[in-house]
């Protein structure tokens, strides 16, 4: 299974990333054409994990992620193109915890809601379109976001910790503030950061869940679209 970042990633992170993870292929990401920067390099606008070897693409970067079929075993190519405004760039910015799914259902990719549907996935709509984004999931029963729809959602839910945070907190240049999810992802069972963890709140939270994380940057946490991993979680 791969490990997929921002084609614009700082050299500092990616090369954390490989040497931490030495026995996973890093793939960077497609620049698509319909996207405005820096959102156009960001994975989780343009491919979505449905399984370990199963992923789902924007149509304009299928040919690129074909040539990684040691890495993906099954790509499937999407129905919805991201346009350069919200929500209609969101198809694809989807989180998964465990056995729920949560995204827009109006603005996400047919395909995907279709999987889940079919293998007993129960999905939670939110207002929220950038599900992926503001969304760091810690590990199958714990998550942290900074956005108030998503944790109303999650909070209900029974046996997912769910920890709110306030934004602000995170880079993304062009924008006011980035997300927690974007600048974080799974990778096994490591929690991976792009920078410095400064709120003492997540740090805690992630001791008392006993989650394992790593910061692969010394400098504040950046929204790269998220550290795509193809695992259970993402």
């Amino acid at each position: 299974m791969p490990i997929i970042v921002d084609n614009n990633m700082d050299e500092e992170i990616i090369n954390a990333l490989r040497r931490k993870f030495p026995q996973k292929n890093l793939i960077k990401s497609f620049p698509l054409t319909s996207i405005s920067a820096p959102l156009n390099t960001h994975p989780d606008i343009q491919i979505h994990f449905l399984n370990s070897n199963t992923a789902v693409c924007a149509p304009e970067c299928y040919d690129y992620y074909a040539q990684f079929s040691k890495n993906i075993d099954n790509l499937l190519c999407g129905t919805l193109v991201p346009e350069n405004t919200y929500p209609l760039d969101v198809a694809y910015n989807v989180a998964r915890v465990g056995n729920y799914v949560i995204s827009n259902i109006r603005y996400t990719e047919p395909k995907i809601i279709e999987y889940y549907q079919s293998h007993g996935y129960t999905i939670l709509n939110t207002k929220q379109g950038y599900a992926k984004c503001n969304l760091c999931i810690a590990d199958r029963y714990a998550v942290i976001t900074e956005d108030a729809n998503i944790y109303s959602v999650l909070s209900d839910v029974l046996n997912i910790e769910c920890l709110a945070v306030e934004k602000g907190n995170v880079l993304l240049p062009g924008y006011p503030y980035g997300f927690i999810g974007g600048a974080s992802g799974l990778v096994e069972d490591t929690l991976v950061f792009t920078g410095k963890i400064t709120d003492n709140r997540i740090i805690k939270f992630l001791e008392e869940c006993e989650i394992d994380f790593f910061e692969a940057g010394n400098g504040q946490l950046k929204d790269f679209g998220s550290i795509i991993f193809g695992g259970d979680d993402h």
